[in-house]
């Protein structure tokens, strides 16, 4: 549920009143910290595994997302 919260709330943009008020809780405070959980839970376990550039190496980079435009530009491929 904490999720749903958290992606509603970068999707939508919905107040944290009214989804306080979709998912039964008591106040906006509480949507707030749950936010912040899960915000600090992604930061520590997501993005350091899948975003940037620490969970590939340049080779498999170049292999699986280079362009043809820029492999027929920069390399000697056809």
């Amino acid at each position: 549920m904490a999720l749903a919260i958290y992606l509603m709330k970068m999707r939508l943009g919905l107040s944290n009143s009214v989804l306080a008020v979709l998912f039964h809780l008591k106040g906006k405070r509480i949507i707030s910290q749950i936010i912040n959980q899960v915000r600090n839970a992604l930061k520590k376990s997501f993005v350091d595994e899948n975003l940037g550039f620490q969970h590939i190496d340049r080779q498999t980079a170049i292999n699986e997302h280079q362009s043809t435009i820029a492999t027929k530009l920069l390399t000697d491929k056809p």
